[in-house]
């Protein structure tokens, strides 16, 4: 979004335009609505800020609901916004801890700041966009306890807007900091990186020792100085002010400030941020945790830096949430369950009863044998699989491309087997001839006698590939005996949990490591 777009978009006419626009859904609806406008006379520029506007309410509507179709929004802006529910549960954290008074920076089109202001929290948004700050003037305008900004965060005087820090680091009165740094895409030509100090600089440090700055399972590099503003300036003021910091999942946990609070957030199994919070805003210092939000509610689960035991498969396999693994909470969700991971380096928990956690989902064993491919393929097969969906951990491959070329296998194999039913049926007698009951014959022709399975849950296995790297390593201080016996072979028999004559729906099968061996688990949801 240009400056020129915007101030096209902030005017009577083109306001009108927007919010007089039928739903758009699809892309016959856009080129419908434009051939429409086009035929009254409407100036092909305003045309294309409205579509575009239409279309980035379409997207915000995951984030904001309806709030969605009164707002002006940018394409970084929707992206990058906090989803409502987490901007409600940050207002939660300052109302609980008296606050009155915060300074958002780095607002973005303001969903924080309109939390913020809807808890009866005085607010001042700021960003250093121009066009996004604009936009948040117009998104945050119904509120009247709140301005807006234009200015770089570095530039505002939180001094007189929050109240000078006392000598212990404390505000003098109620007023907080809520910050939101922006990743700098790319340093400008020729321009030395400053070097970071402090406690940035000495988790960067740690991180570089040990071999670069890379997390398991992550292709992101995290330096605290490409931030905008710099993680330093930001843990500066955080040791001023009460202050809430949101960054990406990713963050290394060496860059954190010991009396730092931390916080993994995850909506509906997205993880999609962890939260810092110092001083008063801290309600278990130094603590570590996972926070999901889901239809029953808010979930916490707190780590206690332990991994989790290993120990063989069972009957029950359990897929954590992306913000446990990254709290490394682990260890507290196995033990609360008594459970166990199936290899010290891989965030799957197994058990041998189900168990029933916000914190994980569960999938029952079917068969556990080599990753190799013909053997999957065959064990599906028997197991009368219609539709698979792969997950990985700890595997190079691509699940989507794997569970295509599965699926595909598996209909010819479902289309080989009807032939030869065919077949078979064109030249038998008739089951009364014969001797064979009426209604026998057409379930005695699978030709293996396999038993095979249902899925219990409507709708299993959806997005396939959705497993990532990112929980690939769960730390490496588990007992090096503790790699024994990793069910290679101990998990569940082949015929565990099947039903005959019936198939299943889906079924998952996830590529994972056990005992440095790759391992195929085929499962079906609980």
């Amino acid at each position: 979004m240009t400056p020129e777009d915007a101030r096209t978009l902030l005017t009577p006419e083109a306001l009108a335009l927007l919010d007089g626009l039928p739903p758009i859904e699809s892309s016959d609806d856009v080129l419908r609505v434009s051939t429409r406008l086009h035929k009254e006379g409407v100036a092909p520029g305003l045309i294309a800020v409205v579509l575009t506007q239409a279309k980035l309410r379409r997207q915000a509507r995951t984030k904001f609901g309806q709030f969605s179709e009164r707002m002006l929004l940018t394409e970084d802006g929707v992206q990058q916004a906090t989803r409502l529910p987490v901007a409600a549960a940050h207002a939660s954290r300052l109302t609980r801890a008296g606050i009155l008074r915060v300074a958002d920076l780095g607002c973005g089109i303001g969903a924080d700041s309109l939390a913020f202001a809807a808890a009866d929290v005085d607010v001042l948004a700021v960003d250093a966009d121009p066009v996004t700050a604009a936009f948040a003037g117009f998104n945050l305008a119904p509120w009247p306890n709140v301005r807006v900004l234009q200015a770089r965060a570095e530039e505002v005087d939180l001094s007189r807007e929050l109240g000078s820090p006392e000598d212990d680091g404390s505000a003098v009165d109620t007023g907080a900091v809520f910050l939101d740094p922006a990743r700098r895409v790319s340093e400008p030509s020729g321009s030395a990186a400053r070097a970071p100090s402090d406690s940035a600089a000495r988790g960067l440090a740690s991180l570089q020792e040990r071999g670069g700055t890379r997390g398991r399972g992550s292709h992101r590099t995290w330096n605290p100085e490409q931030f905008s503003p710099s993680l330093d300036w930001v843990f500066r003021v955080a040791h001023q002010w009460p202050t809430g910091v949101k960054l990406g999942p990713g963050l290394p946990h060496e860059l954190i400030p010991d009396d730092a609070e931390a916080e993994w957030v995850s909506d509906h199994g997205d993880v999609v941020e962890v939260s810092l919070w110092f001083g008063a805003l801290t309600e278990h210092p130094g603590a570590r945790s996972a926070l999901l939000h889901d239809d029953a509610g808010w979930h916490r689960i707190v780590s206690d830096d332990r991994d989790p035991q290993v120990g063989p498969l069972q009957r029950w396999l359990y897929e954590p949430d992306g913000a446990v693994i990254r709290a490394r909470a682990l260890g507290a969700l196995a033990a609360r369950h008594d459970l166990t991971t199936i290899d010290e380096t891989i965030a799957y928990l197994t058990g041998a009863e189900f168990v029933e956690s916000p914190f994980m989902r569960g999938f029952e064993v079917l068969d556990d044998l080599p990753f190799d491919d013909r053997k999957v393929k065959m064990r599906l097969a028997e197991l009368g699989v219609r539709r698979v969906t792969v997950k990985k951990r700890g595997a190079d491959i691509d699940p989507a491309a794997l569970a295509k070329q599965w699926n595909r296998q598996l209909c010819k194999q479902r289309g080989k087997q009807r032939g030869e039913r065919r077949g078979r049926d064109s030249g038998k007698s008739s089951p009364a001839a014969s001797g064979t009951p009426l209604g026998l014959a057409q379930h005695q022709v699978t030709g293996t006698g396999a038993k095979t399975v249902t899925d219990r849950q409507s709708g299993a296995g959806t997005g396939a590939g959705t497993g990532t790297g990112a929980g690939a390593g769960i730390g490496a201080r588990a007992g090096a005996s503790a790699s024994k016996g990793t069910g290679t072979g101990t998990g569940p028999s082949a015929g565990a949990a099947v039903e005959p004559g019936r198939t299943a729906d889906e079924t998952i099968v996830f590529v994972t490591r056990v005992a440095g061996r790759h391992r195929a688990i085929i499962a079906r949801r609980a």
